[in-house]
């Protein structure tokens, strides 16, 4: 849709009587043109053709520094608008480390169930399930499937309530998988529903996970569709690496 196309859209949701009022200030953004990037070192070549079966070429910046960051071992925060890839930087180093290490294991946590099953069928566009099988865990999953996923899965996908009431206090069925536990990755919707103190509370749930964990520090990404709550955002994001390497030391 092209700015005078905006300009007319804008002018009658303006007259209109629901919205008098409602709009305080207009701005258009032109359309810029991407900036692309080279990763430092090739993915795996499984994932490389996955990639290219799904028509992805090239990385923006933004996607290739964070893989890069994460594949160095560092915690990564990505806080972009919606629809802009956001997905990639955390599941292209998860997906790579996990091609080449067939014992690590990574955890995404969801704020909503609903987010959970949508990214899981990111997950699968790869077409990757035969190498690393996933699996949303939530109170919907059937009880004969948990076990399976307990012991099959490489990526488990779920949100902070299941984590609270279904697995931390299951712990010694999750031992082998927390102790190949390699990626947490946390998406917080900061300026939506969630706030910081939520976010901060998740991350101090895989206290009992870091005592058992056989990484030194599993890296934490942290993705955000809002930019309120930035600073409170980050902390949050990166305490799981202060709080393990404390643990480590006891």
């Amino acid at each position: 849709m092209g700015e005078s196309q905006w300009d007319e859209f804008l002018g009658k949701l303006k007259k209109a009587s629901d919205y008098r009022n409602q709009i305080v200030a207009t701005l258009f953004v032109p359309a810029r043109e991407p900036v692309f990037a080279d990763l430092q070192e090739p993915l795996h070549p499984t994932l490389q053709e996955a990639l290219k079966r799904i028509g992805i070429d090239r990385l923006y910046q933004h996607q290739a520094e964070a893989c890069d960051a994460a594949r160095r071992g560092e915690n990564v925060a990505v806080f972009t608008p919606t629809a802009s890839g956001k997905t990639l930087c955390y599941n292209l180093p998860v997906l790579d480390t996990l091609l080449k290490d067939p014992k690590a294991r990574a955890f995404y946590l969801f704020p909503t169930k609903a987010l959970a099953q949508d990214q899981l069928r990111k997950l699968q566009e790869f077409g990757l399930s035969r190498e690393l099988p996933s699996s949303t865990y939530d109170g919907d999953t059937p009880t004969d499937a948990r076990r399976l996923i307990r012991e099959r899965c490489r990526i488990v996908l779920t949100n902070p309530d299941m984590l609270h009431v279904g697995i931390l206090p299951n712990h010694t069925v999750w031992a082998h998988f927390f102790r190949n536990l390699r990626f947490v990755c946390l998406t917080i919707l900061f300026g939506h529903t969630f706030s910081a103190t939520f976010a901060s509370s998740s991350l101090m749930n895989f206290t009992p996970i870091a005592a058992s964990s056989e990484s030194t520090s599993p890296m934490s990404s942290a993705g955000s569709d809002g930019f309120a709550n930035f600073t409170a955002a980050i902390r949050s994001s990166f305490a799981l690496r202060r709080l393990w390497a404390t643990l480590k030391k006891h």
